[in-house]
């Protein structure tokens, strides 16, 4: 991960439910910021997918004009 994976649990969690993790073990930790981290990852490709499929809602000769406008 390359910093420390309690700093990123406390970035990513907030401090109350980094208090509540303490207990793992450091390498506990390093797994659980590790998952987190893929499935965020995961959850953003999902979201993606999905808006890209919404597309084909939208007639061919709008798409890339819609496209520009909902994707930036």
């Amino acid at each position: 991960m390359g910093e420390d994976p309690r700093s990123t649990l406390r970035e990513e969690l907030g401090d109350e439910a980094a208090k509540a993790l303490a207990p793992l073990s450091d390498a506990e930790a390093e797994r659980f910021a590790t998952l987190l981290a893929e499935a965020r990852e995961r959850e953003a490709a999902a979201l993606r997918d999905a808006a890209e499929a919404s597309l084909s809602f939208v007639p061919r000769f709008a798409r890339g004009t819609v496209k520009k406008i909902v994707f930036g």
